[in-house]
Order: structure tokens, then sequence, then C-alpha cells
């Protein structure tokens, strides 16, 4: 009793207060069960993608001739072999070479010279690996000065830096002549004394140079792009 009043607390509205706190609830419940389903169907989806283009791409129909004038698009369709590799790869009696002209396709069977064309300034091995790189050869053109006064170097697959070690009292060097795709690079190249520039995968014949004119012959980082190892 409130100055001879009466109060009684209003049910109605505590009733409707509990009924809101409910209803919200069971709204965010059911928001809740929509987003996991709409989350699942997205991920069954996506994987009946990942498994149809997976299965086309295996399929004859991949290799089915296709209009496409883009000659980098025709060679990447056409080039379907992959090397893949055996337990006696690397074990052949006699040295015989292993590998078929299959396991040197590569995808991309467009000519070198296209890619090339323009000069990359960029070295594909860290500064430790060049380090050990360059170690390396101070090691063994310091051995091989010690019956001849120069050494004559062929650095294969050249560019603007060859990781040779600097001349000095254990080397002296003749001739180093730099074989690459692009011009810009080779002239750059301040330990070559000559370079050729010569796609080896469209010419892999160095017959401008006699039979034993080089003391040393190097490839760094690049014997895997060669279709035609065995002819170079």
């Amino acid at each position: 009793m409130v100055d001879g009043l009466i109060w009684r607390p209003n049910y109605s509205i505590c009733t409707l207060i509990v009924d809101y706190r409910e209803v919200v609830a069971e709204q965010r419940q059911l928001l809740q069960r929509q987003i996991s389903v709409a989350t699942m169907r997205s991920i069954t989806l996506f994987t009946i993608v990942i498994i149809s283009i997976s299965t086309w791409y295996n399929s004859n129909a991949f290799s089915a001739p296709l209009h496409i004038n883009n000659k980098r698009a025709n060679s990447f369709l056409n080039a379907r072999s992959i090397c893949t590799f055996d337990e006696d790869d690397f074990a052949l009696k006699q040295g015989e070479w292993p590998y078929s002209t299959s396991d040197l396709n590569r995808l991309d069977n467009a000519i070198d010279t296209e890619f090339y064309n323009e000069p990359r300034f960029v070295t594909h091995i860290d500064d430790g690996a060049i380090a050990s790189l360059t170690k390396y050869y101070q090691e063994e053109f310091s051995n091989a000065m010690k019956n001849k006064d120069s050494l004559d170097v062929l650095d294969l697959c050249s560019s603007w830096i060859s990781h040779l070690p600097q001349e000095g009292p254990s080397i002296k060097y003749g001739n180093v002549v730099g074989v690459g795709m692009n011009e810009k690079e080779l002239k750059a190249n301040q330990q070559l004394t000559n370079y050729v520039v010569q796609d080896l995968n469209e010419n892999p014949i160095l017959d401008q140079f006699e039979d034993n004119s080089f003391d040393f012959i190097c490839n760094v980082v690049s014997v895997d792009y060669l279709t035609k190892p065995v002819s170079v």
C-alpha cells in the first residue's frame, strides 16, 4: 500500500518482455542454422566443381581439338606429357640415358625467345647459395690452375652474372664465354670476355667452339630448362 493505494505488479508487461527475449533467441538460432546450411552448401558446391575439373582434365576431352588462336594457349593444352620417375631411372648400367623425349616435354612448348625477349636482371638463388657456389668454383679453379697459366670457361645458359670467383693470385682467366638468350643481359655480365646469343632448345649444337677448347663448362640452375640436354 502506497499513500492508501494498493500496488499490484503489471504481469502483462513482464510476460511481454519474457516473450520478446524468447523470440530473439529463437531468431538467433534460426539465423545460425541458415548460415550453417549455406556454408555447407558452398563447400559441397566447391568440392563438386574441383572434382569435375579434375575429371575433365584427365579425360580425353582435354586433348580434343580446340579452336584457340593464342599459340601459347594451344601449346599448353597440347603438351600433356609429364615427367615421371622409376626406381631404375638413376641406376642404369653403363650410364645409359634413362629419359625419353616425353620425359623432357614441357607444359608450354612455345619458343623460348618470346619469353626471354625482355631482359630480367634477377638472381634465381639466394645470397647463401651464390656464396657456396662461388666458393666451390674457387676450390676447383685453384686446383686446375696448378698446371695451367689461365682458365678458359664456357658458361651455358648465361645471363648478367656468372657467380665466378674474381681473378687473383690463384686464378687467372683466359676466355670466359657466355651462351645465353638475351643480349642485354649478356652485355651486362662483366666476367664474360665474349658471348653468343643462342637458344639451345632450338639449336643445341655448339660447333662454333672447337673440341676441348674450354677447361670448365658451367650450367647453373638452368639445366632443367634444356629440352635437348644430351645434344648440348
